[in-house]
């Protein structure tokens, strides 16, 4: 069988027969290795840019504390040894009390972060404070971010791991998003302003109605008593305006324990995560208590609530991730009436006149008196 016509006949089709053959060898034995630097190369591209981020956000941090705190010293180094601030979880192999050890070492880790504030900032209100300690959360996931990445490619590379650089590689479109979302959080928080998640602290200031706010002592939660169509509304958040979450579970506990069998009815509200497709903003209704805590706030709500057989009850808005640490956007702010409404529907139907009912905003009460 004759061959001639699958060679080239010219000089130049033999040139390129000849690269191609070699490029074909060349990819066949190192395409892995190239591919590999193409990875590399993404990975230290998006580290650049990364560094760049971490290293902005941690100058706003700390231009903020100078100008709102005015400390009587230079707080630089401090704010950047405080960025690789790190919380241990507890033992969980016993799992008896181990939400009590929690809840124990987050109420260490917030009290540690008040006391650097104070130190940093002696001058600022504690509701600057308060700002600037959340403003220091978001400084620490950029830098954490940033650290991880460069942990995987320097592992990678000293290793020469194609698969652990593929999978970061893989990875960096999600891991800029989430990155983008902290580096706009870090402005919200240091201009004060409400975010996505403070929809329902937000819910709850307006069904509060101007009604006077009263705090539970050392749960940096208060709470306002409404009337509503014959019922009791005892209608809790977080302290605002400052950047807190407070401790709605430990707030909820000592509603119900002090009203007793009177209380009929416990409705959390809550940003909620989305899923892709979902519009932001909507308004669902379930059960159970709709709150993003690592596990004591909401097991004391749960308890509260199956000890005196009180109905639980939920109302979230939908939001992204970086709808809910970001400025409050339009869709979220247009939503909350809805929300409110809801939860008056929710009350009407399952309640009926002289019942006490608990109604808690969850989420941060940044901008949110």
């Amino acid at each position: 069988m004759s061959t001639s016509g699958l060679l080239p006949s010219s000089t130049t089709g033999w040139i390129i027969y000849l690269l191609v053959t070699v490029a074909w060898i060349y990819l066949m034995f190192y395409g892995q290795k190239l591919q590999s630097m193409i990875w590399k190369s993404q990975i230290e591209s998006f580290l650049r840019e990364m560094k760049a981020v971490s290293d902005a956000a941690t100058a706003k941090l700390i231009n903020a504390v100078v100008q709102r705190g005015k400390p009587n010293m230079d707080p630089s180094q401090r704010i950047k040894d405080f960025l690789e601030f790190f919380t241990i979880e507890p033992v969980d192999r016993d799992p008896s009390g181990v939400l009590k050890r929690l809840e124990y070492l987050l109420d260490v880790r917030e009290n540690r972060f008040d006391q650097e504030m104070a130190k940093l900032a002696p001058n600022a209100s504690s509701e600057e404070q308060a700002n600037l300690a959340v403003a220091m959360e978001a400084a620490m996931a950029l830098n954490f971010i940033y650290r991880y990445i460069r942990h995987y490619l320097v592992l990678g590379t000293k290793q020469n791991n194609w698969m652990i650089l593929m999978q970061v590689a893989m990875s960096l479109g999600q891991i800029k998003e989430i990155a983008r979302s902290y580096e706009k959080a870090m402005n919200a928080f240091l201009d004060g302003k409400p975010i996505g998640d403070g929809a329902g602290p937000m819910v709850a200031h307006m069904l509060a109605a101007g009604a006077p706010m009263q705090e539970i002592e050392g749960t940096k939660t208060v709470f306002a008593k409404q009337e509503f169509e014959g019922r009791t509304l005892f209608i809790l958040k977080a302290k605002g305006p400052g950047g807190r979450v407070g401790k709605p579970g430990e707030g909820v506990q000592r509603l119900i324990e002090s009203e007793g069998d009177k209380v009929k009815l416990i409705i959390t509200v809550d940003a909620a995560l989305k899923l892709e497709g979902d519009n932001s903003g909507e308004i669902v209704e379930g059960v159970g208590a709709a709150i993003g805590d690592p596990g004591p706030e909401k097991f004391k709500i749960e308890e509260a609530a199956r000890t005196h057989n009180v109905p639980l009850l939920a109302v979230i808005l939908k939001e992204s991730m970086d709808e809910a640490i970001t400025s409050m956007k339009k869709e979220i702010a247009d939503a909350v009436p809805a929300a409110v409404e809801k939860v008056k529907q929710v009350i009407r139907e399952q309640t009926k006149t002289g019942d006490e009912v608990i109604v808690a905003g969850i989420g941060n009460s940044i901008g949110v008196a």
